[in-house]
């Protein structure tokens, strides 16, 4: 870390003018990112992450330069090629993009990424709690990409604008330290990185943990008051703004009842080659919901024969809620396992091979994943 000294001589290089007023007191934004690290779990949880789960968070700050600004079909081209089993997405985007364009707007112009699965973070609460969630992180010349630098996160840079960068500071170094991504790449492959930020780390702040302390002793000086004797109150970070998002709304599904590949439609160009689409039935896509092998939704089981009969090209119905499923020309069953949608894809692959049996249960790997489906007959 640098010293103090050293500190207040870079902010005399920096901004003369500050000399001799300003004081080095650390960053207690830093110091409670720092704080609540221990809640990684709850906040992995809240946005829908399991152990295996690799949280991709994606940052940009504002103008033509950053990330949103000078990429903006990243997170579409990023999602595209995900797992939506292994992998989960959360965006964050500078207050001042929200601002700016309008919540509206920035839902507008993410909408078929929000109905593959992206988790957006509200401008307010939740970039922090995020980063301490996140496996790695692909950002920008933003202070939140510094943060996640300085928190020993894996970092790539979806751009870097040099002339809104000041020489010498943690964000110029990051500049020079991090990998670039590549827009004609692919994408992920890209993301295996390592971190090694600790030059960042020291410029952030060279007092870690110690603001608090170091704000209240300079306030209570300046107004000429002794410091209470009470302790000083540092909350941690809270899981608001975090959520798991809709989850993907539209899959295509490719393989076999024993190995199955899963796709996020809507980020992704029209169907090729041997596949299906699982749909929800509530999707805004008509082309989509009509041309549905499998539908699925939070209806009732009464709604079920309704939805299937209202589109002609689905063979199976399910019911998220109940796990009930209705399969065109056999009796209906229920999917009981850890993802009701994943079971109906399965058993169309398998209905696929074998249109006249209905199996007992379903052994099938989804994205490399293993999963376990008994499907009990109704009638």
């Amino acid at each position: 870390m640098l010293s103090h000294e050293e500190q207040l001589h870079r902010l005399a290089a920096a901004v003369p003018e500050a000399t001799g007023s300003a004081v080095v007191a650390g960053d207690p934004c830093y110091d409670r990112i720092l704080a609540s690290t221990t809640r990684r779990g709850i906040f992995r949880e809240a946005l829908g992450c399991t152990d295996d789960t690799r949280l991709i968070v994606t940052t940009s700050t504002w103008r033509q330069g950053s990330a949103f600004g000078a990429w903006p079909t990243m997170l579409r081209q990023l999602m595209a090629e995900l797992s939506p089993v292994h992998h989960r997405v959360a965006a964050i985007l500078h207050p001042h993009v929200w601002h700016q364009h309008s919540p509206w707007q920035v839902r507008t112009w993410l909408a078929d990424c929000l109905r593959a699965g992206l988790v957006l973070i509200p401008p307010l609460e939740g970039w922090r709690a995020a980063l301490i969630a996140a496996d790695v992180v692909v950002g920008d010349h933003g202070a939140v990409t510094c943060y996640a630098a300085a928190m020993g996160k894996p970092v790539v840079l979806a751009a870097f604008d040099e002339d809104e960068v000041v020489a010498g500071t943690s964000v110029a170094l990051l500049g020079e330290l991090a990998p670039r991504l590549d827009p004609h790449q692919p994408l992920l492959p890209q993301l295996d990185v390592t971190s090694g930020y600790e030059p960042v780390r020291e410029l952030v702040t060279s007092f870690p943990f110690r603001a608090a302390e170091l704000h209240r002793e300079l306030f209570y000086r300046k107004l000429g008051l002794s410091e209470p004797d009470s302790h000083l109150v540092q909350p941690l970070l809270p899981s608001d703004g975090l959520s798991p998002g809709s989850g993907p709304q539209a899959l295509l599904v490719s393989g076999t009842a024993e190995r199955l590949r899963l796709r996020a439609a809507d980020v992704r160009p029209a169907m090729t080659g041997d596949c299906f689409l699982a749909v929800h039935t509530d999707h805004p896509v008509r082309s989509l919901r009509t041309n549905a092998d499998v539908l699925f939704g939070t209806v009732s089981d009464e709604e079920l024969a309704g939805v299937l009969d209202r589109t002609p090209s689905s063979l199976i119905a399910v019911s998220e809620t109940t796990g009930v499923a209705l399969v065109r020309g056999h009796s209906p069953v229920r999917i009981l396992g850890n993802d009701r949608v994943v079971g109906a894809c399965a058993l169309h692959a398998w209905l696929s091979a074998h249109p006249n049996d209905l199996p007992a249960t379903l052994d099938v790997d989804v994205n490399g994943r293993a999963y376990r489906f008994a499907l009990p007959s109704l009638r």
